[in-house]
């Protein structure tokens, strides 16, 4: 340790700097950990209102797509009775009947068709 002649207290060399480089700026640790901490709770809120969000997102989205499917099926089903009476043999001689003219067979004849027979 060097003495100050003149006034007689110690004191010490300062560490000399290298050029270019700034002290570091001391944060004391609680204030880190209060920073960090308020971080984390932060990041917490946002990711538990941004999951709300989705999942609100998400079921109205389900609700909506459940519609669609009620809406769907009641057509379909409306579709396959069409279908159902478009094809009846009922509806098909009455029209064979009316619009074309045509009577029912009164001496019907039955021709055989021979099958072939694989050996």
């Amino acid at each position: 340790m060097r003495v100050d002649h003149r006034t007689r207290r110690s004191w010490k060399p300062r560490p000399r700097r290298r050029p270019g480089r700034r002290p570091r700026l001391a944060i004391p640790r609680e204030a880190t950990l209060l920073l960090l901490s308020g971080l984390i709770v932060c990041a917490v809120l946002f990711l538990y209102i941004r999951q709300t969000t989705v999942l609100r997102t998400l079921t109205a989205e389900c609700a909506s797509a459940r519609e669609d499917l009620v809406e769907r099926q009641e057509v379909n089903h409306a579709l396959a009775l069409a279908i159902e009476e478009a094809l009846s043999l009922e509806r098909i001689s009455k029209y064979a009947t009316e619009r074309l003219n045509m009577t029912t067979p009164t001496n019907p004849r039955y021709v055989y068709v021979p099958t072939r027979i694989h050996p």
